[in-house]
């Protein structure tokens, strides 16, 4: 930095300062990380900022108080300049960046915990998958919540306990709640961590109760019972799917008392509210909420943006910014597409044997998935007709006002048909839906959960609808 050296680094504490009073963490790290001074010359402050989306942010949001700390640290009137470097610039400086501040995390971390040096091997071992860690989980504002609260969960004695995520397929649930895991044992290497989908749950459940059944020397179900419930962490993914299956709920009820009154730590996930999932014992429910309940949203643009560039410099991927830009524009729903598209790209271009990726390439990559998907996928529209055709009623009832039972309940189903088996929101449902409130389709929803409980013709229904959708 030819002039003002001392004076620049000043200006640029004093701004990433600021910085951290405007934006929350999250959004600090989309908008701030990827910036740097680089010198300050004829009356110029150049700074470096990744791309076009950034570079109007920071002269929304930094030119004036720029403007300000540099009068006051040289007594000039100077002028901040936003720059975008190429990209194969940009990208190498992240990966010293990146390098730079993995080696700070990584050191500052052994300094504090004196952690345990875990291997591959010893992780799988407990069916925990070794990249799930948190250092490689990107923090957003709709995930915020739940990262924070996992983070507490590592503890002993964590007041969040048990600790519920919940939200729609792909959202980075299992990632999160294996990083508590990873940590934990990170910093307690002889605790004992179960992980476990509740499928499997099930599954092993089940072949305990066969193998016992009129042999009283078989030790099976005693086996079962005592390996997940001797734990100091026990993680149960996708509590959904014992739904229906009431003495698997009356056993996980047992299994959950017991961790939970010797000191132990829960966490669960679901892909939906448990209010929503029908068939759900009162008790189960009531011990969930006497924790920490909290949901992961899709990520917004700038999020699957951070997502898309951190996956793509894990994978070697060498991929423009406006390619980066476009990927995440056409896939919203959740992280699982965004790797996938990075999958499909990668593919592409060494099928291709293309020089560079560019976004005329990363188009022609992503057509045919993207025609696929959008092939097979179930509509809200599908959705009502066979509700229609099933109840005997028209779209146009369905869609409507009219509060007849023999219309408005088939038009509450529907409803929670398409919460149930699609990925659209509450409020993109209730616009197909005549432009109704969202709070509406909600109250719609936990109605029909609630019926399903007792109401063993709604279940067929549910059931034999559900059949008729997904063979379409």
């Amino acid at each position: 930095m030819p002039q003002y050296e001392k004076e620049g680094q000043q200006i640029w504490t004093d701004l990433i300062e600021y910085a951290h009073t405007l934006y929350t963490l999250p959004s600090f790290e989309v908008w701030v990380e990827m910036a740097h001074l680089e010198k300050i010359e004829d009356d110029k402050i150049y700074i470096s900022v990744p791309n076009e989306t950034t570079k109007k942010k920071w002269t929304d949001d930094f030119q004036g108080k720029i403007i300000e700390l540099a009068y006051q640290y040289t007594g000039r009137d100077m002028l901040p300049v936003f720059e975008c470097p190429s990209t194969q610039t940009y990208q190498h400086q992240r990966k010293i960046e990146k390098r730079e501040q993995l080696d700070s995390v990584m050191e500052q971390k052994e300094k504090a915990l004196n952690h345990a040096t875990l291997s591959n091997e010893s992780l799988e071992k407990v069916n925990l998958n070794p990249t799930f860690t948190f250092d490689n989980y990107i923090q957003a504002e709709s995930n915020r919540l739940a990262f924070t609260a996992a983070n507490v969960a590592v503890e002993d004695g964590s007041p969040y306990n048990p600790l519920l995520i919940y939200g729609g397929t792909g959202l980075g649930k299992t990632h999160l709640m294996q990083a508590v895991g990873i940590e934990k044992l990170k910093r307690h290497p002889n605790a004992i961590v179960r992980y476990v989908n509740a499928s499997i749950f099930v599954d092993e459940y089940i072949t305990a109760i066969r193998r016992s059944k009129g042999n009283a020397e078989d030790s099976a179900m005693e086996n079962f019972k005592n390996y997940y419930r001797n734990v100091d962490l026990l993680l149960l993914d996708d509590i959904q799917f014992l739904e229906g299956r009431t003495e698997t709920q009356t056993e996980f009820f047992h299994t959950f008392e017991a961790i939970f009154n010797k000191g132990g730590q829960i966490i669960i996930t679901s892909d939906r509210s448990i209010d929503d999932i029908p068939s759900l014992q009162d008790r189960l429910i009531s011990r969930f909420k006497r924790g920490a309940v909290c949901s992961i949203n899709p990520p917004d643009f700038e999020t699957r943006v951070a997502i898309l560039r951190e996956k793509a410099e894990v994978s070697h991927l060498d991929i423009p910014e406006d390619g980066i830009e476009y990927i995440a524009k056409l896939f919203v729903e959740n992280i699982r597409e965004l790797e996938g598209a990075l999958r499909n790209i990668d593919l592409y271009a060494k099928a291709n044997n293309a020089n560079q990726i560019t976004v005329s390439l990363i188009a022609d990559a992503l057509k045919q998935t993207r025609a696929r998907s959008s092939h097979s996928e179930l509509t809200i529209l599908k959705i009502q007709e066979v509700v229609s055709q099933y109840y005997h009623v028209t779209i146009k009832d369905l869609v409507g006002k009219n509060r007849r039972k023999n219309i408005a309940y088939p038009r509450q189903i529907a409803m929670y048909l398409a919460r149930e088996l699609t990925s659209a929101s509450y409020p993109n449902i209730g616009q197909e839906f005549g432009g109704k409130d969202h709070s509406t389709v909600m109250h719609s929803c936990r109605k029909i959960a609630t019926d399903l409980k007792n109401d063993a013709n709604l279940q067929d229904d549910i059931q034999d609808l559900t059949a008729r959708l997904k063979s379409l």
